[in-house]
Protein backbone atom coordinates (compact mmCIF):
# COMPACT_ATOMS: atom_id res chain seq x y z
CA UNK A 1 0.00 0.00 0.00
CA UNK A 2 1.12 3.72 -0.93
CA UNK A 3 2.03 5.60 2.05
CA UNK A 4 0.89 8.95 -0.07
CA UNK A 5 -2.54 9.85 -0.69
CA UNK A 6 -3.49 11.19 -3.84
CA UNK A 7 -4.40 14.96 -2.40
CA UNK A 8 -0.58 14.79 -1.15
CA UNK A 9 1.00 13.67 -4.17
CA UNK A 10 -0.49 16.06 -6.16
CA UNK A 11 0.73 18.97 -3.84
CA UNK A 12 4.52 17.14 -4.34
CA UNK A 13 4.24 16.98 -7.77
CA UNK A 14 2.98 20.38 -8.84
CA UNK A 15 5.37 22.48 -10.56
CA UNK A 16 7.52 19.44 -9.79
CA UNK A 17 10.32 17.92 -12.05
CA UNK A 18 10.09 13.65 -11.93
CA UNK A 19 12.96 12.43 -13.98
CA UNK A 20 12.00 8.93 -16.12
CA UNK A 21 15.31 7.23 -15.13
CA UNK A 22 17.50 4.64 -16.81
CA UNK A 23 18.75 1.40 -15.93
CA UNK A 24 22.80 1.40 -16.48
CA UNK A 25 23.17 -1.82 -17.63
CA UNK A 26 26.65 -4.10 -18.53
CA UNK A 27 27.26 -5.34 -21.63
CA UNK A 28 25.64 -8.24 -21.59
CA UNK A 29 22.59 -6.64 -20.20
CA UNK A 30 22.79 -7.37 -16.50
CA UNK A 31 22.13 -4.10 -14.31
CA UNK A 32 25.10 -2.69 -13.30
CA UNK A 33 24.88 -2.26 -9.71
CA UNK A 34 27.94 0.14 -9.15
CA UNK A 35 26.49 2.38 -11.56
CA UNK A 36 23.26 2.42 -10.34
CA UNK A 37 23.98 3.18 -6.81
CA UNK A 38 26.22 6.73 -7.85
CA UNK A 39 23.33 7.33 -9.96
CA UNK A 40 20.67 6.87 -7.59
CA UNK A 41 23.14 9.19 -4.95
CA UNK A 42 23.45 11.68 -7.71
CA UNK A 43 19.87 12.48 -8.16
CA UNK A 44 18.77 11.96 -4.89
CA UNK A 45 20.86 15.48 -4.48
CA UNK A 46 19.13 17.31 -7.28
CA UNK A 47 16.67 19.38 -7.20
CA UNK A 48 13.86 17.09 -8.26
CA UNK A 49 10.26 16.25 -6.45
CA UNK A 50 10.74 12.30 -6.94
CA UNK A 51 11.65 10.00 -9.92
CA UNK A 52 9.77 7.64 -12.17
CA UNK A 53 11.17 3.53 -12.97
CA UNK A 54 9.84 1.02 -14.61
CA UNK A 55 8.75 3.70 -17.06
CA UNK A 56 9.75 3.64 -20.96
CA UNK A 57 13.18 5.25 -20.56
CA UNK A 58 14.16 2.71 -17.74
CA UNK A 59 11.89 -0.28 -19.61
CA UNK A 60 10.12 -1.81 -17.47
CA UNK A 61 8.19 -4.14 -19.67
CA UNK A 62 10.98 -5.92 -20.70
CA UNK A 63 13.18 -6.06 -17.68
CA UNK A 64 12.89 -9.28 -15.52
CA UNK A 65 10.96 -9.05 -12.27
CA UNK A 66 13.97 -9.46 -10.25
CA UNK A 67 15.42 -6.68 -12.05
CA UNK A 68 12.45 -4.38 -11.73
CA UNK A 69 12.82 -5.33 -7.56
CA UNK A 70 16.88 -4.26 -7.51
CA UNK A 71 16.12 -1.02 -9.74
CA UNK A 72 13.15 0.05 -7.20
CA UNK A 73 14.76 -1.27 -3.87
CA UNK A 74 17.90 0.90 -5.10
CA UNK A 75 15.85 4.26 -5.44
CA UNK A 76 13.34 3.47 -2.15
CA UNK A 77 16.81 2.82 -0.05
CA UNK A 78 18.90 5.71 -1.85
CA UNK A 79 16.09 8.46 -2.35
CA UNK A 80 15.88 11.63 0.73
CA UNK A 81 12.29 11.29 2.30
CA UNK A 82 10.47 14.35 0.43
CA UNK A 83 11.48 13.10 -2.71
CA UNK A 84 8.50 10.20 -4.19
CA UNK A 85 8.37 7.16 -6.56
CA UNK A 86 6.27 6.83 -9.61
CA UNK A 87 6.67 3.21 -10.38
CA UNK A 88 5.77 2.31 -14.55
CA UNK A 89 2.96 -0.82 -14.48
CA UNK A 90 0.97 -2.83 -17.43
CA UNK A 91 0.59 -5.98 -18.56
CA UNK A 92 3.12 -8.35 -19.71
CA UNK A 93 4.13 -7.73 -23.52
CA UNK A 94 3.86 -12.19 -24.03
CA UNK A 95 0.07 -11.73 -22.90
CA UNK A 96 -1.47 -9.80 -25.41
CA UNK A 97 -3.65 -11.67 -26.76
CA UNK A 98 -5.33 -12.30 -23.67
CA UNK A 99 -6.92 -9.85 -21.69
CA UNK A 100 -7.70 -11.74 -18.29
CA UNK A 101 -4.44 -12.81 -18.19
CA UNK A 102 -2.96 -8.99 -19.44
CA UNK A 103 -5.05 -7.46 -16.25
CA UNK A 104 -3.32 -10.55 -14.19
CA UNK A 105 0.16 -9.67 -15.04
CA UNK A 106 -0.69 -5.60 -14.49
CA UNK A 107 -1.80 -6.42 -11.06
CA UNK A 108 0.90 -8.62 -10.35
CA UNK A 109 3.22 -5.78 -11.12
CA UNK A 110 1.09 -2.86 -9.60
CA UNK A 111 1.39 -5.24 -6.48
CA UNK A 112 4.88 -5.42 -6.65
CA UNK A 113 5.54 -2.07 -6.92
CA UNK A 114 3.34 -1.19 -4.03
CA UNK A 115 4.88 -3.86 -1.57
CA UNK A 116 8.81 -2.69 -2.14
CA UNK A 117 8.38 1.25 -2.05
CA UNK A 118 6.07 2.90 -4.65
CA UNK A 119 4.28 5.64 -3.81
CA UNK A 120 2.53 6.01 -7.00
CA UNK A 121 1.71 3.84 -9.94
CA UNK A 122 2.03 5.37 -14.02
CA UNK A 123 -0.52 3.18 -16.00
CA UNK A 124 0.88 2.25 -19.13
CA UNK A 125 -1.50 2.41 -22.03
CA UNK A 126 -2.69 -1.40 -22.86
CA UNK A 127 -1.14 -2.19 -26.49
CA UNK A 128 -3.46 -5.41 -26.25
CA UNK A 129 -6.80 -3.38 -26.93
CA UNK A 130 -5.81 -2.71 -30.12
CA UNK A 131 -6.96 -6.04 -31.31
CA UNK A 132 -9.97 -5.71 -29.14
CA UNK A 133 -13.53 -4.48 -30.96
CA UNK A 134 -15.59 -3.13 -27.38
CA UNK A 135 -12.19 -1.42 -26.47
CA UNK A 136 -13.88 0.76 -23.79
CA UNK A 137 -15.56 -0.81 -21.34
CA UNK A 138 -12.14 -2.94 -21.08
CA UNK A 139 -10.07 -0.21 -20.28
CA UNK A 140 -12.10 1.31 -17.67
CA UNK A 141 -12.17 -2.27 -16.45
CA UNK A 142 -8.09 -2.45 -16.37
CA UNK A 143 -7.28 0.89 -15.02
CA UNK A 144 -10.51 0.69 -12.48
CA UNK A 145 -8.83 -3.01 -11.11
CA UNK A 146 -5.12 -0.79 -10.66
CA UNK A 147 -7.14 2.00 -8.96
CA UNK A 148 -8.66 -0.59 -6.84
CA UNK A 149 -5.15 -0.98 -5.06
CA UNK A 150 -5.77 2.61 -3.34
CA UNK A 151 -2.55 4.17 -4.26
CA UNK A 152 -2.37 7.56 -6.24
CA UNK A 153 -2.77 6.78 -10.19
CA UNK A 154 -1.20 8.30 -13.02
CA UNK A 155 -2.68 8.12 -16.44
CA UNK A 156 -0.31 7.60 -19.59
CA UNK A 157 -1.19 8.90 -22.70
CA UNK A 158 1.50 7.88 -25.42
CA UNK A 159 1.64 8.19 -28.95
CA UNK A 160 0.76 4.96 -30.86
CA UNK A 161 4.50 4.53 -32.45
CA UNK A 162 5.51 3.95 -28.92
CA UNK A 163 2.89 1.49 -28.05
CA UNK A 164 0.19 3.86 -26.66
CA UNK A 165 -3.08 3.57 -27.26
CA UNK A 166 -5.67 6.85 -28.91
CA UNK A 167 -7.79 7.48 -25.63
CA UNK A 168 -11.48 8.92 -26.66
CA UNK A 169 -12.73 11.92 -24.65
CA UNK A 170 -15.15 9.36 -23.63
CA UNK A 171 -12.81 7.41 -21.93
CA UNK A 172 -10.48 9.71 -20.63
CA UNK A 173 -13.51 11.38 -19.01
CA UNK A 174 -14.58 8.00 -17.38
CA UNK A 175 -10.80 7.71 -16.08
CA UNK A 176 -10.13 11.20 -14.67
CA UNK A 177 -13.15 10.49 -13.13
CA UNK A 178 -11.89 7.74 -11.07
CA UNK A 179 -10.66 9.16 -7.67
CA UNK A 180 -7.46 7.88 -7.30
CA UNK A 181 -6.46 9.49 -10.19
CA UNK A 182 -4.15 11.96 -9.91
CA UNK A 183 -3.53 13.64 -13.02
CA UNK A 184 -2.32 12.40 -17.01
CA UNK A 185 0.89 12.38 -18.59
CA UNK A 186 0.94 13.54 -21.92
CA UNK A 187 3.94 12.27 -24.96
CA UNK A 188 2.29 12.48 -28.08
CA UNK A 189 5.58 13.01 -30.11
CA UNK A 190 4.60 15.75 -32.36
CA UNK A 191 1.03 15.81 -32.28
CA UNK A 192 0.45 19.18 -30.45
CA UNK A 193 -2.82 18.96 -31.60
CA UNK A 194 -3.75 16.27 -29.44
CA UNK A 195 -1.77 18.00 -26.49
CA UNK A 196 -3.96 20.77 -26.80
CA UNK A 197 -7.17 18.88 -27.05
CA UNK A 198 -6.62 17.00 -23.61
CA UNK A 199 -5.45 20.01 -21.86
CA UNK A 200 -8.53 21.79 -23.05
CA UNK A 201 -10.31 18.71 -21.67
CA UNK A 202 -8.97 19.10 -18.40
CA UNK A 203 -8.67 22.72 -17.47
CA UNK A 204 -12.60 22.53 -18.26
CA UNK A 205 -14.17 19.64 -16.95
CA UNK A 206 -11.02 18.43 -14.67
CA UNK A 207 -9.27 21.60 -12.88
CA UNK A 208 -8.29 19.07 -10.00
CA UNK A 209 -6.33 16.96 -12.03
CA UNK A 210 -2.81 17.64 -13.14
CA UNK A 211 -1.53 17.88 -16.55
CA UNK A 212 1.79 16.57 -16.82
CA UNK A 213 3.87 16.86 -19.75
CA UNK A 214 6.72 14.65 -21.54
CA UNK A 215 7.25 15.91 -24.51
CA UNK A 216 10.55 16.25 -24.92
CA UNK A 217 9.80 18.16 -28.57
CA UNK A 218 7.51 20.64 -27.10
CA UNK A 219 8.34 20.99 -23.57
CA UNK A 220 8.25 24.87 -23.65
CA UNK A 221 4.97 25.21 -25.30
CA UNK A 222 3.25 21.70 -22.89
CA UNK A 223 4.23 24.34 -19.94
CA UNK A 224 2.43 26.88 -21.77
CA UNK A 225 -1.09 25.19 -22.78
CA UNK A 226 -1.14 24.53 -19.14
CA UNK A 227 1.18 20.98 -17.72
CA UNK A 228 1.88 21.32 -14.31
CA UNK A 229 4.88 18.81 -13.76
CA UNK A 230 6.99 17.04 -15.82
CA UNK A 231 7.44 13.48 -15.75
CA UNK A 232 9.95 12.96 -18.38
CA UNK A 233 13.10 11.36 -19.92
CA UNK A 234 15.03 14.76 -20.68
CA UNK A 235 14.89 15.27 -16.47
CA UNK A 236 17.20 12.40 -16.22
CA UNK A 237 19.91 14.34 -17.75
CA UNK A 238 18.74 17.65 -16.56
CA UNK A 239 18.66 17.53 -12.98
Amino acid sequence: MSTVSSVDLYRRMDHGLIPAVPVPCTGRGAIDAGAQAAYVDWMANQPVAGVAVWAHTGRGLRLTREQRLEVLRSWKNGLNAEQFIVVGVGGGLEHQEDFSAYLDSALRMAQDALDHGAHALLVYPPRLFHHVAEVGDLIIEYHGRLAAFGAPLILFYLYEAAGGFPYTPKILRELLALPEVVGIKLATLDSVMTFQNVANLLAEEFPHKLLITGEDRFLPYSLMCGARAALIGMGAAWA
